[in-house]
């Protein structure tokens, strides 16, 4: 731990040099512009994340979804997870199909992995959005044996020996060596490395000083002395302490290590071609991102004040919300319908849902008072938000509807792949009060923010459009819900509505869109879905071609990465003939998903798409400040395959 300049040795000589670096900025020797050019992605991702110590060898390497490191028994099941959340131990989840019955574990683990190779999966998506170190497309297997069930003993850092239940055996195999669930396991999402036992963790000035200040914005809210997570970052310098934290915080501010990052941050933040907002579904996730990435200033005293811009929340995606299985139970019923749900039962699950989803929306936008939140209608595919087989009886029962009928609405469902027919547009258009119920809790969150205080501006963005009649649609149910519930004058508090450029239709009509209108706001803006955008190019499955049809064609060299994982030179040229066509049509246009967490793709995106119209990225809290980087052009130049467009196009 590096105090006063002091840059503690690792094995880690990225560590070493990022810290240097930083440390030559804070006393003055090098210019933030110089380091700024000099700082690569690994080296800011391990300066943020921290590190291990150990001197065990990788049990694998992944990729890296979200930078950090994670000390934990290791989970490979909910039970488990449960178990060890309940004895408070900390944990690592290994889990390739997430669904949302992995919303509790997600929520609580200390990091997470995968072998899925599909950044934008459920479960990597939800942990990144939860700050949780993620690595996906680990190489390993699971094996269970469900007839043999054992007690495992586990000692914790603090001296505490716990039994825990497993109820099953599984083991994560990675080559010749097991780790069975229980056992410790050690993970480190800057490098994409998994390491057996209980690894030692290092963590630079500047993720010690971030930590700690997190855990006062969460204590500030928690114990009711501000409001908001952006309330307390913005009123920092006057939270109450804790004199070893005061004490310990003085120190490291005075770190040059520190303030040499915090010079850089502030250059980068003066360089950027992009704005970089954040991607959030939980006022927790919008206050981090925040902290991370608002200028800071340090005072003569040593202590430090943030200078938070106003807050621009790119994404919100409006399923993700929908955390425990009450929540999810309603969700269900709704999307099953009224034609299903008895008449009586029905009412009560409206009631719930508006009441639930309103003070769930406020809580969010109140984070953002002053600025734009961008808010992604009901998106979720239908088989994943549908029960397991084992849970019918009970979803049959608080639906009041017959198990055998609804066990048979579900294999219909199932057998017919219903991936798409639940999302957005292609959902809405269909289900006209679904479309209004959403708006009406998304117009009462609005007006009950705007109520209390400085309001927050909406923007709507709609999912998997294709052709405009489903927008047009949209912004007729908008029409009838927003000014009876904001009024004429509240109508300003709308601030337009996006599409989500996701379908060849979308790409190839995205001036229709733009063209379209209503009483109440237009359609005004768009915003590129990076996986789902890569998907159309290709004309692939997501999931399927992460799985199977990209890992074969880097074997047989015909692509040297995965498209979801940095920008494609096929992907780029949409980009740009998206930008080309729309012009200055669209006074919004931004890209999200995967992608914007890209530093090549940021990069590339910042020197070529920001001067033809690309406004923002949104990525989630943890990538935003190596987007923010990757926006003001630090480090290495782009890939040479992106710069070929640009040699092609000039």
């Amino acid at each position: 731990m590096a105090v006063e300049g002091l840059v503690r040795p690792t094995a880690d000589t990225s560590a070493r040099r990022v810290s240097l670096l930083c440390a030559r900025v804070g006393k003055g020797e090098l210019e933030p512009a110089a380091a700024l050019a000099e700082v690569t992605a690994a080296e800011l991702g391990r300066l943020l994340g921290g590190g291990l110590v150990t001197g065990e060898d990788a049990l694998a390497r992944g990729r890296t979804r979200s930078p950090g490191v994670a000390v934990g028994v290791l989970a490979m099941s909910t039970e488990v997870a449960a178990e060890l959340d309940r004895a408070g131990v900390a944990f690592v989840l290994a889990v390739d199909d997430a669904d949302p019955t992995y919303f509790p574990a997600l929520a609580a683990c200390a990091g997470y992995f995968t072998a899925d190779p599909g950044g934008d999966a459920f479960g990597p998506s939800r942990a990144v959005a939860g700050g949780r170190p993620t690595v996906i497309a680990v190489p390993y297997r699971r094996t269970v044996c469900e007839q043999i069930a054992a007690v495992r003993a586990i000692e914790t850092p603090d001296g505490r020996r716990i039994d825990l239940r497993v109820p099953a055996t599984r083991t994560a195999i990675f080559g010749d060596t097991a780790v069975a669930e229980g056992e410790w396991i050690s993970l480190d999402a800057v490098t994409g490395a998994l390491h057996a036992g209980r690894a030692g963790v290092e963590y630079s000035p500047v993720a010690e000083f971030y930590r700690l200040a997190w855990d006062l914005v969460e204590e500030a809210v928690a114990y009711g002395l501000t409001a908001t997570h952006v309330d307390a970052v913005r009123s920092f310098p006057s939270l109450p302490t804790r004199e070893p934290v005061t004490a310990r915080l003085t120190a490291l501010a005075a770190d040059p290590v520190l303030t040499g990052y915090w010079l850089m941050l502030a250059e980068a933040h003066r360089r950027r071609r992009l704005d970089v907002w954040t991607t959030a579904h939980t006022p927790e996730a919008v206050g981090r991102a925040v902290l991370l990435t608002s200028p800071v200033h340090v005072h003569h005293d040593a202590w430090v004040s943030f200078d938070v811009p106003a807050v621009q929340v790119g994404l919100v995606r409006d399923e993700r919300m929908w955390t425990d299985e009450i929540d999810l139970d309603i969700l269900r019923s709704l999307v099953l319908g009224p034609d299903l749900v008895p008449e009586d039962r029905w009412r009560d699950v409206v009631e719930d849902y508006l009441l639930r989803h309103t003070a769930r929306l406020t809580r969010t936008l109140a984070e953002a008072r002053g600025g734009v939140v961008v808010l992604r209608a009901l998106c979720l595919s239908c088989t994943g938000l549908l029960p397991a087989e084992d849970d019918i009886d009970r979803l049959a029962e608080r639906c009041r509807v017959p198990a055998e009928h609804l066990r048979e609405v579900v294999a219909d469902v199932i057998s017919a792949g219903e991936t798409q027919g639940c999302r957005g547009a292609r959902l809405l258009s269909q289900r006209p009060d679904l479309a209004r119920l959403w708006l009406t809790a998304v117009c009462r969150a609005v007006r009950a923010v705007a109520d209390s205080g400085e309001p927050a501006r909406l923007r709507i963005l709609l999912p998997t459009v294709t052709v405009p009649e489903e927008a047009r649609r949209f912004l007729a149910e908008l029409d009838a819900v927003a000014p009876e519930i904001l009024g004429r004058a509240g109508l300003t508090l709308l601030d337009g509505v996006s599409v989500v450029i996701e379908t060849m239709g979308a790409h190839l009509l995205a001036g229709d869109f733009l063209a379209l209108r209503s009483e109440v706001t237009a359609v005004d803006g768009a915003m590129i879905g990076g996986a789902d955008f890569t998907a159309a190019c290709f004309t692939v499955d997501p999931r399927d071609a992460a799985r199977t049809v990209f890992p074969g064609y880097l074997r047989a060299g015909i692509l040297p990465a995965s498209p979801f994982d940095t920008l494609d030179p096929l992907v780029g040229r949409a980009v740009l003939d998206l930008l080309d066509r729309t012009g200055e049509a669209t006074p919004l246009m931004g890209l999200g998903g995967e992608l914007a967490g890209s530093w090549d793709a940021v990069a590339w995106l910042a020197e070529q798409a920001a001067p033809r119209g690309l406004h923002y990225v949104t990525t989630d809290p943890d990538t935003a400040p190596s987007a923010l980087f990757a926006a003001a052009g630090a480090g290495r130049p782009t890939t040479p395959r992106l710069r070929a467009i640009r040699s092609a196009d000039s």
